[in-house]
């Protein structure tokens, strides 16, 4: 998903090679000490040759084709059908999987990229093909007992969401003109967009400094922390005001968006189009996401009062009286080294201890690159940002175009290397394919969660206070993002769709004033810089995902309850925790986390949890502050 939530710039330079060691079993851990290579990927884990793969590709379509024409469903053949569907997706992931990887090592290869577009939409027919049989009446309405005489219990949820669906199918005629005119729409004006920011990022005039001139985008982090103030503060507005000259046509776009995503929902029969995407992606509805971001709001001082600590630390080390927010990244009084890649490798695994020996042996013998199943080799070629791969019965992969040794590279490994190992241990437990995948927040929660492990453990290693500190404010940033900054955008999103249907949102004008009214209850800064309020412009995911965005909050939400269980009773929490992760997708969201770990998504108390992790780490990081100035 949105890489920004995970690192705040992509890693830019090559990791220094080690010595190389042997290739181990997976789940193998290196003898102690032992150094490791960047290796690359060993593509013979998922097919002996591009030949092969390419003539198993063949005659794979050929199956697929079978599959999809035979259309004589009934519950007595159901089961049958339905294991073959689920053979050909576990046949088809293997293969996008595979060229997915091939195809970010050289992102110009026409056609691994055409693989990657094959496999995918062919996996998707396969599945779209599966929920349409499912829809017939004589699926409704089969018993629990039928379920079982009839071997189709495996498959009982599949069944139960595609009744659901049929309540929001459109006319064959209608879903073509949807399939024809909405989808290319919606597609055309995510691209306008985003060559919008290609432009802006290449038209951006660099910062100059006293080592030289900087990009305010690319070289945002080592521009937070210059000495010089007004370097900061120039940094922060040009990352702001670099989309200005397109500030019209950006808001034309978010509003033709709104606004065709508003018809589409109603013609499904929902109320709204955020009615539509909660129910989907959250399994919420518009009115208990609602009641969520007003009990978010109602704890904004939280948020201000986590900045105010940050900023009187400030004040104390700089002698700056009027702290704004492009000092914050001062507080501390600390700057993190680069870590080699074993020293990363070592940080991250002691992180994930907690969560049992299951997970970390996998993971340790995930982010060992001498197994092939880690690629951080850099290159001209390659696709920028990272990802994992995994699904049943597909190896797990992990990609990042390259590592550097910062935090911000060690996140991102952690949050993605979360998501292989969760994927691996579906597939260890034999989830079907059907149910390797379900909302994403709760997915996305697992991942963030590893992040705050990290942060955790660097405190514990911490040797000095100011380094204790700096990790402190490491987690708390990144809990507060998740929470507050999540609830502002899920905030705004809402308040669009309502103000774009009432008609009382036209231009981007009106856009701002709404987004300046959401954020000045939440920053501390937010009323003394009006140009925050200019923000929305570059939340991309307002038009190449729409309503996406408050996904993060309810991930944020269950990443800080397992966060607060695992403090209280780490062993108890990693034998529950594998088995949450090892269940896959095979009922609601909300029960699989009662099922597995004791509470659900069920408002105020799942916030309020977040809340007293924000408010003790806040009041521990003012006491650490306190020690430093003593």
């Amino acid at each position: 998903m949105d890489n920004r939530r995970t690192i705040v710039g992509l890693c830019r330079a090559l990791l220094l090679t080690s010595m190389i060691c042997a290739p181990l079993a997976e789940g193998q851990q290196p003898p102690a000490g032992q150094q490791v290579a960047e290796t690359g990927f060993d593509y013979s884990r998922y097919f002996p040759s591009p030949q092969a793969e390419v003539q198993q590709r063949n005659e794979l379509m050929n199956r697929t084709e079978a599959f999809l024409h035979r259309t004589a469903w009934t519950p007595e053949n159901a089961s049958h059908a339905l294991d073959e569907g689920a053979t050909l997706k576990r046949s088809w992931m293997l293969h996008l999987e595979y060229c997915k990887l091939r195809s970010a090592d050289d992102a110009q290869d026409k056609e691994t990229a055409d693989c990657q577009s094959q496999s995918g939409n062919q996996s998707s027919a396969v599945s779209a093909f599966v929920e349409k049989e499912l829809e017939a009446p004589a699926f409704a309405s089969l018993s629990h007992a039928d379920l079982a005489r009839l071997h189709l219990e495996p498959y009982r949820y599949l069944m139960a969401e595609a009744t659901e669906n049929l309540r929001h199918l459109l006319p064959p005629s209608e879903q073509k003109l949807v399939n024809d005119l909405a989808d290319p729409l919606l597609g055309a004006w995510s691209d306008r967009y985003d060559a919008l920011v290609r432009q802006a990022a290449s038209e951006v005039k660099p910062i100059q400094t006293s080592s030289g001139p900087l990009n305010p985008i690319r070289d945002r982090q080592q521009l937070s922390t210059a000495a010089d103030r007004g370097v900061r503060e120039a940094a922060y507005r040009a990352r702001l005001e670099v989309y200005q000259p397109h500030r019209d046509v950006i808001a034309m776009t978010l509003l033709d968006t709104i606004r065709l995503e508003t018809g589409l929902a109603k013609a499904r029969n929902y109320p709204s189009a955020p009615a539509r995407k909660y129910q989907g992606r959250l399994q919420r509805s518009e009115p208990q996401v609602r009641e969520m971001l007003q009990w978010v709001q109602q704890n904004a001082d939280l948020l201000r009062q986590y900045q105010r600590v940050r900023a009187e630390r400030i004040a104390t080390l700089t002698g700056i009286r009027d702290v704004h927010s492009w000092d914050l990244g001062l507080s501390s009084g600390y700057v993190p080294r680069r870590l080699t890649f074993e020293q990363a490798r070592t940080l991250m695994v002691n992180a994930v201890t907690p969560l049992g020996k299951q997970f970390e042996s996998r993971f340790a013998w995930l982010v060992n690159p001498a197994n092939g199943a880690l690629d951080m080799n850099g290159g001209t070629r390659r696709q920028p940002g990272g990802f994992s791969v995994g699904y049943p019965s597909v190896p797990i992969a992990l990609y990042v175009d390259r590592f550097n040794g910062d935090l911000d590279s060690i996140a991102q490994l952690i949050h993605e290397a979360g998501h292989a190992i969760h994927r691996k241990l579906m597939s260890e437990a034999g989830v079907s394919p059907f149910y390797a995948s379900g909302p994403n927040f709760l997915s996305e929660a697992y991942a963030i969660f590893n992040e705050l492990l990290l942060w955790h453990e660097l405190e514990k290693e911490a040797t000095t206070p100011e380094e204790r500190a700096y990790y402190q404010e490491r987690l708390l940033d990144e809990v507060t993002f998740q929470i507050f900054t999540s609830a502002e955008e899920g905030e705004l999103e809402q308040g669009l769709y309502d103000s774009v249907t009432a008609g009382t949102i036209r231009n981007a004008d009106d856009i701002d004033k709404l987004n300046g009214g959401i954020l000045d209850p939440y920053e501390l800064f937010a009323p003394q810089e009006p140009s925050m309020r200019l923000n929305w412009m570059r939340k991309r995911l307002l038009i190449n995902d729409p309503l996406y965005l408050v996904s993060y909050l309810y991930a944020g939400l269950v990443a800080c309850k397992l966060y607060e269980m695992n403090e209280a009773d780490p062993m108890a929490f990693a034998k529950r925790y594998t088995a949450l992760l090892s269940e896959g997708f095979d009922a609601p969201a909300d029960d699989l986390l009662k099922r597995n770990m004791g509470f659900g998504l069920d408002g105020k108390s799942l916030l309020d949890g977040a809340l007293a992790l924000v408010r003790n780490q806040t009041s521990q990081l003012q006491e650490g502050y306190a020690s430093l100035s003593r």
